[in-house]
């Protein structure tokens, strides 16, 4: 209503509009969670550069609402999705995929749908993400979650006991309808489908399978992961074992991993028509009826691109991770921040861990929340996953040297900014056992280590290193988790 009193009005504030641009022009610059669309521009070549710049116009070009016949039907593509998705199934060596707008969560619920449905009987992983299990009771799933394991602060999949129930409801002549498993997680495992897709067949040869692999879109591009997807795995069952395949149905949000605008998503299917079919119908059911366009062609392009260089990228990012391992194991100052076995997840059967990921400790920062605001707040930093002792690192393919180097640079200084001490009399008295390590800094070379007894030659080492300067810090042992075999 029109202001009549002559009075200025006060116009309104847009808080999340202001905000989303305050981030946009660069208030954080690094980003080790999903993958920062920005970082991974930063090192494209300039004939991907071209290709991606419509995402780097103002929305207003691109974000429309044509349909059929201006762009092509999105439930009934014959046109450039239609080119689009057999493009995109051939370079993750699918026999079809479905491109979505809304996320992992809906095309979840799209495959329960349509492998499962009302009335059905599905086995799920309890690691699974909330979408599998809200979805599965929204639909009228008769479902039996199968507890996950506790490692540390994460949670990762019973496979042993899903594969013993699937088999003892087949040998029952009542099978389940459909089993859900998640093959890449957040926390940064990832099954070896190779592995355990046989396991699940043999189980239960009539289960149709719906995979999760969220967080695993590049995997299917890089050297050290591929032979691990369930893709590659049913390629390879194909040629060496006679099985009847069951449906397969593999789930993936491109965002996360590959260069898609976020909400960009795929449903990958591997072998089975008449899945596809259920599939497209539980489409028009589930996904909105006017899907975002330039999400669509972002998944185009990510599909594009990871296909081209795919590979080499993924190769970066862990190559990135290993470098920054070696970086904290070498430090005597970060040294306790890195558990002496990185690879957690390695030693059970069936899972890997992510190279693309690693968790670090944080005893000598404090709490993880704490540290995850620090390092947000003062160093521009973003890590989204923090658990009871420390945080979680994902190396995409939009990340550098650079980011690398800024984040060691950031514990460096929270470690000595935590971990200062200035040594009072009576404080390390001569024959007590020490239980942290005592490092002057620099050199870094620790003076003494949890059990040592501090002797009068430590006292010593101690005031000379102070005389020259030295800054001493105390940081614990790091800790491990005993429970892994």
């Amino acid at each position: 209503m029109p202001d009549l009193t002559g009075s200025p009005m006060v116009r309104p504030e847009a808080p999340l509009a202001h905000r989303l641009c305050r981030l946009g022009a660069g208030e954080v610059s690094r980003n080790f969670h999903a993958l920062p669309l920005a970082g991974a521009l930063r090192s494209m070549p300039d004939y991907w550069l071209q290709r991606f710049d419509f995402l780097r116009r103002p929305i207003t070009a691109t974000d429309v609402s044509y349909a059929y016949p201006a762009l092509d039907s999105f439930f009934a593509p014959d046109g450039p999705l239609a080119e689009a998705q057999d493009s995109a199934a051939r370079a993750f060596g699918a026999q079809a995929a479905l491109f979505g707008s809304c996320g992992t969560t809906v095309s979840n619920r799209i495959v329960l749908d349509a492998l499962g449905g009302f009335g059905a009987h599905a086995l799920i992983d309890g690691a699974s993400h909330q979408s599998i299990p809200f979805a599965a009771g929204g639909l009228g799933i008769n479902s039996v979650v199968i507890d996950p394991l506790a490692v540390g602060g994460c949670k990762i999949p019973d496979l042993a006991r899903i594969v013993k129930t699937l088999a003892a409801a087949h040998q029952s002549g009542r099978p389940f309808d459909l089993v859900v498993l998640t093959a890449s997680s957040y926390d940064g495992y990832v099954v070896r489908m190779d592995e355990v897709l046989p396991q699940l067949i043999r189980a239960s040869p009539r289960t149709a399978i719906m995979i999760d692999a969220a967080w695993g879109a590049i995997h299917s591009f890089s050297d050290a992961l591929r032979p691990h997807t369930a893709l590659t795995a049913i390629a390879e069952l194909r040629e060496t074992e006679s099985l009847d395949l069951p449906p397969i149905v593999v789930t993936v949000s491109a965002h996360k991993s590959i260069c898609s605008l976020r909400q960009g998503a795929l449903i990958l299917v591997a072998n089975d028509a008449d899945s596809l079919d259920s599939l497209k119908t539980a489409q028009f059911k589930h996904h909105t009826t006017s899907p975002s366009w330039p999400v669509l062609a972002s998944v185009d392009l990510a599909c594009a691109h990871a296909a081209d260089l795919g590979a080499k990228g993924a190769s970066r990012a862990i190559n990135l991770r290993d470098r920054f391992v070696h970086i904290i194991q070498k430090d005597p100052l970060l040294r306790p921040l890195m558990p002496d076995d990185p690879d957690q997840f390695s030693s059970f059967r069936g899972l890997m861990q992510d190279p693309m990921k690693v968790a670090i400790s944080l005893g000598p920062l404090g709490e993880p929340g704490l540290v995850r605001h620090n390092l947000y707040h003062e160093y521009a930093t973003y890590v989204a996953r923090c658990n009871g002792t420390g945080l979680l690192l994902h190396f995409t393919i939009g990340i550098d040297e650079a980011d690398i180097d800024s984040l060691v640079a950031a514990l460096r200084e929270m470690v000595k900014r935590n971990c200062r001490m200035r040594p009072t009399p009576g404080d390390l008295a001569v024959g007590s056992i020490i239980e942290e390590y005592v490092v002057p800094y620099p050199p870094g070379i620790p003076i003494a280590r949890p059990g040592d007894v501090w002797t009068n030659a430590h006292a010593s080492d101690l005031s000379n290193e102070m005389a020259l300067g030295a800054e001493i810090f105390r940081l614990p042992e790091p800790v491990l988790d005993r429970s892994l075999p």
